[in-house]
């Protein structure tokens, strides 16, 4: 019996350690499912990378995109071929995003010779659990792999794992999930598929900015006719409708199949952890909500506004749709 016990521990010991990886694991489990499709050769993109049940992230984002662009340039991975978001069309950089997040924009389309990584990460115990999916163009998972980091590489490299208003970005996170649920109650033929991407100065889309950055997001190619407003959740909690015109209106119409890129701006100085900016679509502007006084972000704001919506909406067959977009300010890793 005492045998069968050690043979058994040794076996679960064993399964335990074939199911950890590191990122070069992962890469080369990337590459071996690309060559038994027959795929000769692929263009990869890497997307959002972030901490479970927030959308936001820490600094080891950073270090774990460093490191796949690293494994993916080693010579016995032929078949990946990491490039920056600047090195593909506008209208791809959307449909990358529309991908990993599962909107269905006919513009994936262009992505016929792309893959897609991203992922999510969390703490369990002494580690950091990183799960990496590789996507087709047409957002269906291709390969995946779950990724061991000990949490003394975290801390020896000085690395965070979210960021310094996690639990605020929780609740945003919550109630953007909350959002989703009441969205969902709409018949499909009244939604209208919208996606948003943040770019830097070069144009590659940025889930990290420092306080010296230059940034803009596009919201690109909806599929219909739409007019969006535009909230703004800042690392503070502060809420800001984004104004379009002189007249204070916080409503802007896109046209179908046109990408609106919008100013230039930095984050706010010395404020740090996740922001979000939050779109509604709608075929009309009574379709989207009205700015309102309250400066502060409340639990459920975003839900709240959307059931409002969807009662205003009810008997009238205006088209609407919502895209939330979460980045994380962080300090310069010189501070």
């Amino acid at each position: 019996m005492k045998k069968s016990f050690i043979s058994i521990l040794c076996m679960a010991l064993f399964c335990l350690t074939a199911n950890s990886q590191s990122i070069s694991d992962a890469i080369r489990k990337f590459d071996t499912a690309m060559l038994n499709a027959q795929v000769s050769k692929g263009e990869t993109v890497i997307t959002s990378i972030n901490y479970s049940d927030t959308n936001s992230c820490g600094s080891i984002v950073g270090w774990i995109k460093n490191e796949i662009k690293l494994a993916a340039s080693q010579p016995q991975i032929p078949r990946l071929t990491i490039v920056q978001s600047s090195d593909i069309l506008q209208e791809e950089q959307t449909a990358v995003i529309a991908t990993t997040r599962g909107v269905p924009l006919k513009t994936r389309k262009m992505l016929q010779k792309k893959f897609v990584i991203s992922g999510t990460y969390q703490q369990v115990e002494d580690n950091v659990e990183v799960f990496l999916f590789l996507k087709t163009s047409d957002g269906a998972d291709f390969s995946s792999a779950k990724v061991i980091i000990s949490m003394n590489e975290v801390n020896k490299r000085k690395l965070t794992l979210y960021p310094q208003n996690v639990e605020q970005a929780k609740e945003i996170y919550s109630d953007i999930e909350d959002s989703k649920k009441t969205m969902a109650k709409r018949n499909p033929e009244n939604s209208i598929p919208i996606v948003a991407t943040l770019l830097d100065s070069e144009n590659n889309i940025a889930d990290i900015i420092y306080p010296d950055s230059k940034v803009h997001f596009l919201i690109g190619s909806p599929e219909k006719d739409a007019y969006i407003a535009i909230l703004n959740i800042s690392a503070e909690g502060k809420k800001f409708w984004l104004k379009f015109d002189k007249k204070g209106t916080n409503k802007k119409f896109i046209p179908a199949g046109e990408t609106w890129r919008s100013p230039n701006f930095r984050p706010a100085d010395n404020v740090y952890g996740m922001e979000t900016i939050y779109i509604y679509a709608a075929s009309s502007p009574e379709g989207l909500p009205n700015a309102d006084s309250e400066r502060q972000y409340r639990p459920k704001t975003i839900t709240t506004i959307t059931r409002e919506l969807m009662l205003d909406l009810s008997d009238d067959e205006i088209e609407t749709g919502t895209f939330a977009l979460s980045y994380t300010v962080l300090p310069s890793p010189a501070e």
